[in-house]
């Protein structure tokens, strides 16, 4: 059996190695195959593209709810199958392959435009700061509108990336989930727990204070729940309606959060939303429910 820490991974953080970064080996026991990560943790519930061998191609895995690898089978209601080795095969029954992990490429672009945002944001306001104008010149201006974060409050902001969450799941012909009012406070708490316990080089965890899953938040009945956790770095100043598409959208980038979103078994949601000095972190909790 697998104990180790850190072993509640629903999602991608933002802050990975470098793209074609080799991070971990192949490990198995009684039960099967697994992957684990150089950090201890391992992928569960998950897809993750990997090169096992280093031979410098990725092919895409799929791992269950308890970290082992699918193999041999057909996954996601026929539409995803994976051969005796667990490599998911394409169209053409061909194994699918890529040069280097594009799960890590989108995220270093994702991180590349953080900073790119956060950088212009500091020499706009030191530019104020000295009295400069800086009218017509190329920099984001957070001019605090009705519509700011800070002046709708965050549960507005959760509300709104909710809504935003299932007119994407509409888009793509899944049903939209019900937003439940104790699945937002669940959500707040994890938000507000991620924020706590932000790593340095802002790593979120999906693991509580007390090291349990950030799934068992969710005291209501359920059959199972999933997480989104993300930092995005933008001030309480900005557009909450823009903010809510950009984190959805930057969610719908990475495919383990958007396996989460577009997930046809979750029935319920809840966001919750906290600011920090380093942006603002959203946590999404999705819900197979009910199990009364």
């Amino acid at each position: 059996m697998k104990k180790l820490a850190g072993a509640g991974i629903f999602a991608m953080s933002l802050f990975l190695m470098a793209p074609c970064a080799q991070a971990g080996q192949w490990m198995r026991d009684d039960t099967g195959w697994w992957w684990l990560d150089d950090d201890g943790t391992y992928p569960r519930n998950w897809s993750r593209w990997l090169d096992g061998n280093q031979d410098g191609v990725y092919e895409l895995y799929y791992f269950d709810e308890n970290g082992y690898l699918y193999m041999d089978t057909v996954l996601f209601d026929g539409t995803t199958p994976v051969d005796a080795n667990g490599a998911a095969l394409g169209p053409d029954g061909q194994v699918l392959t890529e040069r280097c992990d594009p799960d890590a490429r989108v995220i270093a672009r994702i991180e590349e435009r953080r900073t790119e945002e956060l950088s212009a944001a500091e020499v706009w306001k030191s530019q104020m700061d000295a009295g400069i104008n800086v009218t017509g010149q190329n920099l984001p201006v957070y001019e605090e509108s009705e519509n700011s974060i800070r002046k709708m409050g965050v549960h507005e902001l959760s509300y709104l990336i909710a809504e935003e969450v299932n007119r994407v799941r509409e888009e793509n012909g899944r049903e939209p989930l019900t937003i439940e009012e104790e699945l937002m406070e669940n959500a707040m708490e994890r938000a507000r727990e991620a924020a706590e316990s932000c790593g340095a080089n802002g790593q979120l965890s999906h693991l509580r204070p007390d090291g349990s899953r950030g799934g068992s938040v969710v005291e209501r009945p359920n059959y199972g729940v999933g997480e989104n956790l993300y930092l995005k770095g933008i001030a309480d100043t900005s557009d909450a309606p823009a903010a809510a598409k950009a984190y959805v959208r930057d969610w719908m980038a990475s495919s383990g959060h958007r396996r989460n979103i577009l997930k046809e078994d979750y029935t319920e949601t809840g966001v919750g939303a906290c600011v920090t000095e380093d942006g603002i972190i959203t946590a999404q909790l999705f819900v197979i429910g009910n199990a009364d």
